[in-house]
């Protein structure tokens, strides 16, 4: 499944955005976004905003890249590394 990151704001307001294809099933994906979405009133303190867009949910999801749980961690370097 096609997933990508991407990176919003920061000191020059740059937009990034990575992909990267995952072999996991809907109900993982399902799972992980529910785990790493921003809950409602929080904000980022650095400035620096990300959001995840999978086929399944085909919409910018604000999270909390703090909250990626560590089996998820390698996945999310792949993308890190290509913001």
């Amino acid at each position: 499944m096609k997933i990508s990151l991407t990176q919003t704001g920061g000191l020059l307001g740059l937009t990034r955005t990575a992909e990267a294809e995952w072999s996991l099933p809907a109900e993982k994906i399902k799972d992980l976004v529910d785990a790493i979405k921003m809950k409602q009133g929080s904000n980022a303190k650095d400035g620096i905003s990300y959001f995840l867009k999978t086929e399944l949910l085909n919409k910018d999801i604000p999270i909390s890249i703090s909250n990626i749980p560590p089996d998820y961690t390698a996945l999310f370097d792949q993308l890190f590394d290509k913001l």
